[in-house]
């Protein structure tokens, strides 16, 4: 009887996690499998000559205009510029480095995707062969499509852009101050990742072990035949990558891992001073996670902390909400933190000895607290912990790179843009009309500069789709949204402070259910995949002049984009902005005396210089006239 009751408890003290998240592994790899199969086949696609996204030769650019300045020659830069000359729209890329890449070209040759290569297509070619491409496959892909579409000829490495002066008299952008760099339109693709970041720690000078920044892993001189203390410091996506780099070195032997191991051990300790959401790998749980809408984030959310955390992990669970950072990707990570192989603790990094890293303030630690939830603050200020350490990697990511060769105006909505308005406005990233373009500006795109965190990734189809957007505005003046519309597209979405720095508070009387915490609208420092998709398909359907464009800013229709390029004004024409119109009076009208006949382009008739037009939303009361 007595052993029926003990087997009773053995099972009883086992959690759902230990039970649902071998399920949740193996189906992770059956469907990374399939979509593994699914990126074979799109890869051979793309070799085929009736491949539908084929750059045709009738589309290339014919003329000086419209020309396009794309800053970065990163994935973003590449992919919009291929965007664009696939529209009939020419392009110059500034690239302040001397090689392709952005912050590709900067990371180790042993980084690779976090996410399956399924939501890495940054063009309709890319021809990814492995589930999760590595740098050089990546490198190679984006040097392919650079070269496709004839980019090299049009990029200048060694150009970094320092100032973007803008002419509302002709609504054209002079780049540098130089009067021969004259743009139609600009596209911002500086990414978001800058130079490396080390915050100044107290004491590092006295350490003496082997330290280096995550993103320089190997170039480390690391010996790992013989037992080794590896301390991470940071808890995003390059600690997980550290893990992984040392797992992929040992080829994959995790019973070296952790302090109870036979011989050579390496002892892996991630010091965190907050908790990332970590999610596994694998489509379908990327595709639920980016596209639900995020009021019901809550039934996923619930999901990772009941099934994915369990209760032995409960103490590292984000207090934040899960649609309130960007996650991080990985299978294998709370495994090995769960069986002790790697040692997780949260709190203040306290300074440096020789040989040791000393950490204060610790609220949660694996070695002690599996099973147990973490301390609240002030149990925790009476807790430390001195980590013994060989080797220090910091994973505290990259500097956000500046765009401060945008001039003040460019930011600011004022009562020429908008008169409604009783004062000047400034609309600064994220807060932009599509997180993507200022609301006084629409023929500036900034590309994932605005990014703060989402659930999403930073080179997928998004970078195509807002730049054909971008090529609509830029092309047809009449499907641009006004200053006043666009300003209360972000007003009605801009969050009420930094997300960062906004404390979670929890509610003792709400069920953990719901995540036990004041849930709140973070604005646009924050959104998903599935939203920033429906921005784009909103914006297009609410003003009819926009339906017939839509094909083509999905990207089926690349000849519609080509033929306005084609026939695009060889001349800048002059701007007269009237006041006399309403909340849309400061919309250009360009004129052109000499232009009295319609022209055709495509199935478009244009109207002559002297007949005005009015678009058919029932707020606008602009007028446009169109002419060379």
């Amino acid at each position: 009887m007595g052993s029926l009751t003990h087997t009773v408890k053995q099972v009883s003290s086992v959690t759902a996690a230990t039970v649902v998240t071998p399920v949740i592994c193996m189906l992770v790899y059956l469907n990374l499998f399939l979509a593994t199969v699914l990126s074979r086949v799109l890869a051979w696609g793309a070799n085929q000559k009736w491949y539908p996204f084929l750059p045709s030769a009738k589309n290339k650019p014919k003329g000086a205009r419209p020309r396009v300045l794309v800053v970065g020659a990163g994935v973003s830069g590449v992919s919009a510029a291929a965007a664009c000359v696939a529209a009939g729209v020419e392009v110059v890329i500034f690239e302040k480095e001397p090689k392709l890449g952005g912050v590709w070209a900067r990371v180790n040759k042993t980084s690779s995707l976090q996410f399956q290569a399924l939501f890495y297509r940054f063009n309709p070619m890319v021809r990814f062969r492995s589930s999760f491409p590595s740098r050089d496959e990546i490198l190679h892909e984006l040097h392919r499509v650079w070269t496709l579409y004839e980019l090299e000829s049009r990029t200048r490495f060694n150009t970094p852009v320092t100032s973007i002066d803008h002419d509302k008299a002709t609504n054209t952008y002079t780049v540098n101050g130089n009067a021969h760099e004259i743009f139609d339109g600009i596209i911002s693709a500086i990414g978001t990742c800058g130079d490396i970041q080390i915050p100044k720690f107290k004491n590092l000078e006295n350490y003496k072990g082997i330290q280096a920044h995550s993103s320089k892993m190997d170039t480390v001189d690391l010996d790992l035949t013989k037992s080794c203390n590896i301390t991470v410091l940071g808890s995003g996506a390059s600690a997980v990558e550290v893990v992984d780099y040392v797992l992929n070195r040992i080829d994959g032997d995790e019973s070296r891992l952790g302090p109870d191991s036979a011989q050579n051990q390496i002892c892996i300790t991630v010091v965190a001073r907050s908790d990332k959401w970590i999610m596994p790998r694998g489509i379908l749980l990327s595709s639920i996670s980016s596209m639900i809408p995020t009021r019901l984030g809550y039934i996923f959310e619930f999901f990772l902390r009941r099934f994915w955390y369990g209760q032995e992990l409960a103490g590292m669970t984000p207090d934040r909400p899960f649609y309130a950072s960007t996650p991080c990707l990985n299978t294998r990570y709370l495994a090995l933190i769960r069986a002790g192989r790697i040692r997780y603790i949260r709190g203040d990094i306290d300074g440096f000895t020789e040989k040791e890293v000393k950490v204060s303030n610790v609220a949660w630690d694996s070695n002690s607290m599996v099973g147990r939830p973490a301390h609240d603050a002030e149990a925790a200020k009476s807790a430390s912990a001195n980590v013994a350490s060989d080797v220090v990697f910091f994973a505290t990511g990259f500097k956000k790179p500046s765009n401060d060769f945008c001039s003040d105006s460019t930011w600011r909505t004022t009562q020429d843009d908008d008169p409604a308005l009783t004062h000047a406005e400034e609309f600064k990233p994220p807060n932009l009309f599509c997180v993507a373009f200022p609301p006084s500006n629409p023929t500036m795109l900034f590309l994932n500069d605005a990014y703060v965190d989402a659930v999403a990734t930073a080179g997928h189809i998004h970078i195509g789709v807002l730049t054909r957007l971008f090529l609509t505005f830029l092309l047809d003046p009449a499907t641009r949204p006004t200053p006043h519309d666009a300003a209360e597209w972000v007003r009605c979405r801009r969050g009420p402070g930094d997300m960062k720095k906004r404390r979670w508070h929890r509610e003792g009387g709400r069920s953990m259910l719901v995540g036990g915490y004041n849930r709140w609208d973070g604005g646009l420092d924050f959104y998903s995949y599935g939203e920033l998709l429906y921005w784009v398909a909103s914006t297009i359907a609410q003003q009819r002049n926009r339906w017939k464009y839509s094909l083509f800013v999905m990207g089926f229709n690349n000849s519609c984009g080509a033929k306005l390029a084609h026939a695009f004004p060889t001349h800048p024409a002059s701007v007269d902005i009237s006041k006399n119109n309403t909340i849309n009076a400061a919309q250009p009208k360009l004129t052109a005396p000499h232009a009295t006949a319609p022209r055709v382009v495509g199935s478009i008739v244009s109207p002559p210089a002297s007949v005005t037009t009015a678009t058919e939303s029932s707020v606008r009361n602009r007028k446009v006239e169109v002419g060379r």
